[in-house]
C-alpha cells in the first residue's frame, strides 16, 4: 500500500502541478482543455494515494477490501470521463492528420 501511495503522489502531483509535462509524458497535445482534465485526474490520483497511505497499517481485511473496491469504482468512473474528454480534445487533431494516419496504418 505504501508503494502504491508514493507512486500515486508522484504521478498525481505531476498531473496536477505541471500538466504540460504530464501531457508530453502521455503523448497528448496540450491545451487549456487538456490541462483542465489533467488537473482533475491529478487531484483524483493524489486522493487515491492519500487513501492508500491512510490504509497502510490497517489490519482489518474487510475494511481494506471495501475501500479498495470503492476506490476502483471511482477511478473507473473518472477514467471513463477522462477518455471522453480526451477523445473530444484529440479528435480534431486526428482529423487534421487524417492523411498521415491513413498512410501510417496502410
Amino acid at each position: 500500500m505504501l508503494i502504491c501511495a508514493l507512486l500515486s503522489f508522484i504521478f498525481g502531483a505531476l498531473m496536477f502541478f505541471i500538466p504540460g509535462v504530464a501531457a508530453d509524458f502521455l503523448a497528448i497535445p496540450f491545451s487549456a482543455a487538456t490541462g483542465s482534465v489533467l488537473h482533475g485526474m491529478g487531484g483524483l490520483i493524489i486522493g487515491t494515494g492519500t487513501i492508500n497511505f491512510l490504509l497502510r497499517n490497517q489490519e482489518n481485511n474487510e475494511v481494506i477490501n471495501d475501500m479498495v473496491i470503492k476506490e476502483f469504482q471511482v477511478i473507473k468512473d473518472r477514467f471513463r470521463s477522462l477518455l471522453t474528454n480526451i477523445s473530444q480534445i484529440i479528435a480534431p487533431v486526428m482529423m487534421s492528420n487524417k492523411d498521415m494516419i491513413s498512410a501510417w496504418v496502410g
